[in-house]
């Protein structure tokens, strides 16, 4: 039986930009190994599909879906009962909305609504590949998602991304209609839980709605779907060691072998370790464990962090062809170390003082929904303040805020 799923972003450090740093030189070791490891069998799951990453760069073929949906209240919870996710159903009366977007303030301009609300969205779909998975950024609360008609599944752990297979549900170059029941109600046994004596009195303010964009996206029908980086400066000037797990997962019923590419790039977009490949069995799904050993490797600099990171890029090629049958996904990661000692804070060993303040997803007009230029602005407000440090609130902030 899988386990839900828990995860939070705690906090970012506030970088300066700068020149890139400069990478090891042009001869570089191999990635050392690649180890096939067997599948979890409880795997965390986000939706309907094992929890993933948020790429920092990907060549997936993707369809943004954002835009202005059709919406509904269900202040009576009667919308499964009366079938308002078949395609069949009249949505004529139904307002529009953006999405991403929140009801508090709804689109008809009522505050403070604690209640289910219905999404509807027709659209054209992409020819996106063997494998077409659907993923929900971001809903408050807890959401139920139809396609065609078909349910393919439901998710109660708000601020966090969702994923469904959608392989038997879409139609591929043709009209499709999804369906998202969102429902924005507090209790005891919700979480966030309503631990307030006054109904609709939380001492916050929890903006119902998707909040977040809504993607197709494709690929081959084996996919990287989630990358755990370690990386370890030795000693002495001895090498750096990055250890990384890339949990890989299969379209149901796909049996067709895959390889998988997998090297690091230094922080000047030079080669850190050369690329290495693995031959995926037919039947395997899992975690690939990949190591190696990274020359004289830099260290991170927190005021110039974009310059000081390295990155590593998984690529899956499907050997049946075609146009979507190559995948490649990169994370990002620096060699650094934080601990707690004594009360205090030490990054690489040494004490540092950090000048804080907690930024929660607020804004007058976008309420929770990410805006670029907002963020920027706070950003360079922060730093004019001599901010940083950041406490993104109690919950995880959209990715964007964090890179």
């Amino acid at each position: 039986m899988a386990r839900s799923r828990f995860a939070a972003v705690a906090a970012f450090l506030l970088a300066c930009g700068g020149d890139p740093g400069v990478g090891p030189g042009p001869v570089a070791p191999p990635v050392s190994s690649i180890e096939l490891l067997p599948a979890s069998a409880s795997p965390v799951l986000a939706g309907g599909l094992p929890a993933g990453s948020a790429w920092d760069a990907t060549a997936r073929p993707e369809q943004d879906l954002s835009g202005t949906w059709r919406f509904r209240f269900d202040d009576a919870d009667a919308g499964v009962a009366e079938g308002w996710f078949r395609p069949e159903h009249e949505r004529s009366k139904w307002s529009d909305a953006p999405v991403p977007g929140t009801w508090d303030p709804s689109p008809k301009g009522d505050d403070a609504r604690s209640t289910v609300g219905w999404y509807a969205l027709e659209f054209d779909a992409a020819e996106l590949g063997p494998w077409p998975r659907l993923r929900l950024d971001g809903v408050f609360r807890a959401s139920e998602v139809w396609l065609n008609g078909t349910r393919i599944g439901g998710d109660d752990l708000p601020y966090l991304p969702a994923w469904y297979d959608v392989s038997a549900a879409l139609a591929p170059g043709g009209r499709n209609l999804l369906v998202v029941r969102v429902d924005s109600r507090l209790t005891r046994d919700s979480l966030p839980c309503d631990t307030v004596h006054a109904p609709g009195r939380h001492g916050w303010w929890p903006y119902p709605g998707i909040t977040r964009p809504v993607i197709l996206e494709g690929g081959p029908a084996v996919a990287v779907h989630r990358a755990r980086v370690t990386a370890t400066r030795g000693g002495g000037g001895e090498g750096g060691t990055v250890e990384a797990r890339l949990d890989v997962i299969r379209k149901p019923g796909a049996t067709g072998a895959a390889r998988l590419d997998v090297r690091v790039l230094s922080p000047g977009g030079g080669t850190a370790l050369a690329r290495a490949a693995a031959d995926l069995p037919a039947d395997w799904s899992g975690t690939a464990r990949v190591t190696g050993v990274v020359a004289s490797p830099i260290a991170w600099d927190r005021t110039d962090a974009a310059g000081t990171a390295y990155r590593i890029e998984a690529t899956v090629t499907d050997p049946a062809g075609g146009a979507t049958a190559v995948a490649t996904v990169a994370a990002d990661f620096a060699f650094r170390t934080f601990e707690a000692r004594g009360g205090r804070l030490l990054l690489d060993g040494a004490d540092v003082y950090l000048h804080g303040v907690n930024r929660h997803e607020d804004h007058p007009v976008h309420g929770p929904v990410f805006d670029g230029g907002a963020m920027a602005q706070d950003v360079a407000l922060m730093r004019e303040m001599g901010i940083d440090f950041c406490r993104t609130a109690h919950y995880p902030n959209d990715v964007r805020t964090v890179r």
